[in-house]
């Protein structure tokens, strides 16, 4: 054989383990890289010298084969995909598997690349990237913020620009309501000044105090009549407070009933109750004959109504304004409510001579009032009162209703809602409340209601229910009604997220409101030890990794877990006897050269 075939089989022996320290010290040096995955180096022997092949036995004698050996060589360097422990770091955007999967992300150029590393930011345009900037893959949402698993985009998180609202669709109502009060029987009832004769048509520049008073109208441009178009702002007082304001435009030629039908509006009365709602006992009208005012129904009446056969309201005299039952519901009309202004000179100030200065009924009844606050779709608060007064009494029951309003509504008055008559028509409808001898509700009517948001950009109508199912009716001194919580919210800010075990982002809005973002993807290979490694933590397909199967968080790929990062699955331990291992082996292998150099130093001094 000679003294050459070991010298090269220690060389080989060299190389080898040059390449394992190689290796391990690579691998030490990424102990703390995220989510490294350590090599393995794989040593196999090199090509064998055989000069006997062994021969089959024959007579009960056989021979071995007679090989010598050429060293080893590198058989290949894999890599342990086995994930690396947790380490928690608190931050939404450090994301780490709990699986086999892999990040998917996008560089400048579009290619597809791939990464165990979760260390992600959110960068100036709102993209959440790694910590070289590639862009984070994942799948988006529509206008609804229904997530969209179809087509993976990147995935962004504008925080401090995104905004939401949230429409209202729930209000929930809480009280006690006290059945053991006066029971309701009148709604305020208020006459006005004489007027001259007029009917509900008569249009308003003819009309006058009686006994040949000035104009009722004054439009303050120097005439002391209404001879042009003015803005009529009407602010109604209930009870010591004021109501929110409500404008018209008046026309000379408009009638009196649409002056009378504002002032019923504004002030939320419920014209939609008939008298079989409101009282209990009956009596009869004959035709001809005046309605008792004790059975007219809330609205806008004229002084000695009469019905005549044909069943039409010939209407005399001076305005009376019925309003809805209650005390809470008690109000007063003067003329120091009215605001006049001219359209033409809106500097200019006009009057309306209109007063109610006889109170013919005042409100009565157990009731109780709470005005809250809901939300339209575009976050804008609307307001809505509720009054509640006690409606009747009976045999172990007892009844209330509540009526509903809101100066918020909004009403195109050229596209009035089907049994809507005004566009300042501020009743939402009422809800009959009524209860066991326990005081436990026992059955509810009329808590869906329907706000108009016509003119407002809103989604329109707004319509939310009144859930009354913890209201209860109870000896107490006052009933009390509150709105304790409603679904709705106004317009919020995204100031923060979080991402789900399903890769879902969760954006928190500043309105307390939470919306997915989108969904982080994650892609799965058939052999992840076949990817290609690039420098940045990255990864590419290769020729034996199979293609991506890219899809969502799950069993397949793994879940994430939020606010922690992947370690290097690296153990120094082992790795410091792996080294201890190679180098051994490199010294050997030294040690043979050194020997095989020592016989040759030998032989060349045999011929002295």
């Amino acid at each position: 054989m000679g003294i050459g075939p070991a010298l090269s089989t220690a060389i080989s022996g060299l190389s080898v383990n040059e390449s394992a320290i190689d290796v391990i010290g690579n691998n030490l040096a990424n102990t703390t890289t995220t989510a490294y995955k350590r090599f393995r180096v794989q040593f196999v022997n090199n090509f064998l010298s055989t000069s006997n092949f062994g021969s089959s036995p024959v007579n009960g004698l056989g021979s071995n084969p007679t090989q010598f050996g050429q060293g080893a060589r590198l058989g290949g360097v894999n890599v342990d995909t086995q994930p690396g422990a947790p380490t928690q770091t608190g931050l939404p955007s450090d994301l780490y598997i709990q699986g086999i999967g892999y990040f998917v992300v996008s560089g400048n150029d579009q290619e597809q690349l791939f990464t165990r590393d979760g260390g992600f930011a959110v960068n100036a345009n709102s993209e959440l990237v790694t910590s070289e900037g590639l862009k984070v893959q994942g799948f988006g949402i529509d206008e609804e913020f229904e997530i969209q698993q179809t087509v993976l985009t990147d995935i962004e998180i504008p925080l401090g620009s995104l905004q939401v609202a949230e429409a209202t669709t729930e209000a929930f109502m809480d009280g006690t309501l006290n059945p053991d009060g006066d029971l309701s029987t009148n709604g305020t009832r208020l006459q006005s000044v004489a007027l001259s004769a007029a009917t509900a048509a008569t249009q308003l520049d003819s009309i006058t105090l009686a006994g040949g008073g000035p104009s009722l109208i004054d439009d303050g441009l120097g005439g002391g009549n209404f001879s042009g178009p003015v803005e009529l702002t009407y602010t109604p007082r209930r009870g010591a407070s004021f109501l929110e304001p409500a404008t018209i435009t008046l026309n000379p030629t408009d009638s009196l009933s649409t002056l009378t039908d504002f002032l019923a509006d504004s002030l939320g009365i419920d014209t939609s109750l008939d008298s079989t709602a409101l009282y209990d006992s009956t009596t009869t009208v004959s035709a001809g004959g005046p309605v008792p005012d004790d059975f007219r129904d809330p609205g806008v009446y004229f002084e000695g109504d009469t019905i005549p056969p044909s069943g039409d309201v010939v209407p005399a005299g001076t305005i009376q304004v019925i309003g809805n039952l209650g005390t809470v519901n008690d109000f007063t009309i003067s003329a120091t409510d009215f605001e006049v202004r001219p359209v033409s000179d809106p500097t200019v100030t006009g009057r309306l001579d209109l007063s109610f200065p006889t109170t013919v009924a005042q409100a009565t009844g157990e009731s109780s009032q709470t005005t809250f606050a809901v939300f339209d779709s575009l976050g804008n608060p609307v307001e809505v009162t509720a009054a509640v007064y006690l409606q009747s009494l009976g045999t172990e029951f007892s009844e209330f209703r509540i009526v509903f309003s809101s100066p918020d509504q909004s009403l195109d008055p050229n596209n009035l809602p089907a049994g809507v008559a005004s566009p300042f028509d501020r009743g939402l409808g009422s809800a009959v409340l009524r209860f066991d001898s326990r005081g436990q509700l026992d059955s509810v009517t009329g808590t869906d209601l329907t706000v108009y948001r016509q003119l407002t950009g809103a989604a329109n109508p707004l319509q939310f229910n009144v859930n009354v199912d913890q209201i209860a009716a109870l000896a107490v001194d006052q009933s009390r009604l509150a709105v304790v919580s409603q679904d709705g919210s106004p317009t919020g800010v995204l100031i923060d997220f979080g991402i789900q075990a399903d890769g879902t982002i969760v954006g928190a809005f500043d309105n307390g409101v939470s919306r997915p973002l989108g969904q982080v993807a994650l892609a799965r290979f058939a052999n992840p030890a076949g990817l290609v490694q690039i420098e940045g933590n990255l990864l590419r397909s290769g020729p034996n990794s199979g293609l991506p199967f890219i899809t969502t968080p799950g069993e397949s790929v793994g879940s994430i877990l939020s606010g922690f990062l992947e370690l290097s699955n690296v153990e120094i331990s082992e790795s410091f006897v792996d080294l201890i291992t190679a180098s051994t082996g490199f010294a050997a292998n030294g040690r043979v050269i050194a020997t095989s150099q020592d016989l040759i130093d030998t032989l060349l001094q045999l011929p002295r």
